[in-house]
């Protein structure tokens, strides 16, 4: 059972972590105690940190393990599934593991983890089960509650919160940053957002990065290896986000849903969007982001053999929540030249 599966891990783990996401979502990884640096940045979730939480929604479990795999059907001679359970041996970049799922549908979940990894990964060895595995199977969970995890960015400015969406590239981090610096916003997320409802919940995973680039770069990227030393020195005395500047807003109330265009045009421009084209973006966004994950690979596999599964319907009940939340919305599109600079965001911050 799961239960006993959790007690059974306890005792050979040394160190857990425990999260809370805004009291909507707990989870706990358990992983070996061992003192490294480059291990205890932590920078995923480190602001939903809390001391303990008990029957946690998600428990993760870093280490070796004995797979419960009987009794199951094997899909594309890797993917072993029965219900509500999903095990495999899978690898990616310079990493092999293996993992299971209890409850992988519904109920509380449990993910058995055990990888190698080699290279410069090898720094960040909890990373690939923390994004491959953890934040998809987070973002499930929080739209089965009606809250929507949007591949997005966001910031507040008297309690008004505004969602910048966009390809990669688009310059939503910049753009972030230099409202954060030079326009006094809050910030809500880098990278992702919930939006619920009329409010859009903060989703910082990140806050030591977000804040080294606003004091110490002009965009987004790195400029050269110059900076990626002086980020790591950074990263050194600022652990835990201690000294950030930025300020981060817990949430805001729904203003506008802004996507963010990089064209190669002079000009800038704004047009309105419709409600299904928004949708459809935001949907195909977020599955683009999540075909970069393994866990996209899992839901495919668990759908073949569970096709009227909430697995299966995860991406249609995106859209239908998606809907319900924005039909109410102001919802426009800023086209941007290619080339940033403060006369660009000048601009966009008034017409934001």
């Amino acid at each position: 059972s799961i239960n006993s599966s959790r007690e059974e891990v306890k005792q050979q783990m040394k160190e857990e972590l425990n999260y809370n996401i805004h009291n909507l979502l707990t989870f706990k990884i358990m992983r070996k105690k061992k003192r490294d640096f480059m291990r205890d940045l932590n920078l995923e979730f480190s602001l939903f940190e809390v001391e303990d939480i008990d029957n946690p929604d998600i428990f993760l479990n870093i280490g070796k393990f004995t797979p419960s795999n009987n009794h199951c059907y094997l899909i594309d001679h890797k993917y072993h599934i029965k219900k509500n359970y999903l095990y495999c041996k899978d690898s990616g970049g310079r990493a092999k593991w293996e993992v299971e799922i209890f409850g992988f549908e519904e109920g509380a979940t449990t993910i058995n983890y055990n990888g190698r990894v080699l290279g410069s990964e090898a720094l960040f060895p909890d990373r690939i089960p923390q994004t491959n595995i953890l934040r998809p199977l987070i973002e499930y969970k929080l739209d089965k509650k009606g809250y929507l995890l949007i591949h997005s960015a966001g910031i507040s400015n008297n309690n008004k919160g505004y969602v910048l969406a966009g390809r990669p590239g688009a310059f939503k981090s910049t753009l972030t940053m230099d409202f954060i610096r030079r326009a006094g916003f809050s910030w809500l997320g880098d990278d992702r957002v919930i939006i619920h409802k009329d409010k859009i919940l903060s989703f910082p995973m990140t806050p030591v990065t977000i804040d080294f680039k606003c004091k110490y770069l002009q965009t987004e990227e790195f400029r050269g290896f110059l900076d990626k030393i002086r980020f790591v020195k950074y990263l050194h005395h600022n652990t835990k986000c201690e000294n950030c500047d930025a300020s981060i807003a817990k949430s805001s109330i729904l203003e506008a849903l802004v996507f963010i265009a990089r064209t190669n045009k002079g000009a800038i421009k704004k047009r309105d969007i419709s409600l299904d084209e928004a949708v459809d973006k935001l949907v195909e966004n977020n599955r683009a982001e999540m075909m970069l994950e393994h866990f996209y690979k899992y839901m495919l596999a668990y759908s073949f053999v569970f096709p009227n599964s909430g697995i299966t319907r995860y991406w249609d009940s995106l859209k239908e929540n998606l809907v319900e939340i924005l039909k109410d919305v102001l919802i426009y599109e800023i086209e941007i030249p290619e080339k940033y600079d403060l006369n660009v965001f000048g601009e966009v911050c008034k017409l934001l």
